[in-house]
């Protein structure tokens, strides 16, 4: 209950005075609920820049959203949703586990191949 009337109240902030940090952050919060995007919306930063107040969000594990909300009208005049680039890891991550296989199954068909040639035993003096 504590929390809708919270709501509430950053909502209808009065219209002279203008929002806080934490009243932009749900005007944010919102905006990106109507979008779609329902659960694991997590604030990081906000920052006011001129007249727009900049909101940094989280949504889920790999994706960032950026909201751009004016001071004076509370109006959103820019947003931007973000997906993180994946860091790549060495080895493990430059090769998939479909490739490997591939990779691992030509070989054995190769040494098969050559054995049935009977090149195999020239090679390795069998």
């Amino acid at each position: 209950m504590a929390i809708a009337q919270q709501r509430k109240i950053l909502r209808t902030q009065p219209e002279g005075k203008n929002p806080n940090a934490e009243h932009v952050t749900s005007i944010a919060i919102e905006f990106l609920k109507k979008l779609g995007n329902k659960h694991g919306i997590k604030p990081k930063k906000v920052s006011l820049k001129g007249e727009l107040y900049v909101v940094e969000l989280e949504i889920g594990k790999n994706t960032t959203a950026v909201v751009q909300i004016e001071v004076q009208t509370r109006e959103i005049k820019e947003y931007e949703i973000q997906k993180k680039e994946k860091e790549e890891s060495g080895f493990s991550s430059s090769f998939s586990p479909k490739v490997l296989i591939m990779i691992f199954g030509i070989s054995v068909a190769v040494y098969f191949v050559l054995e049935l040639l009977d090149v195999v035993s020239l090679l390795f003096g069998r």
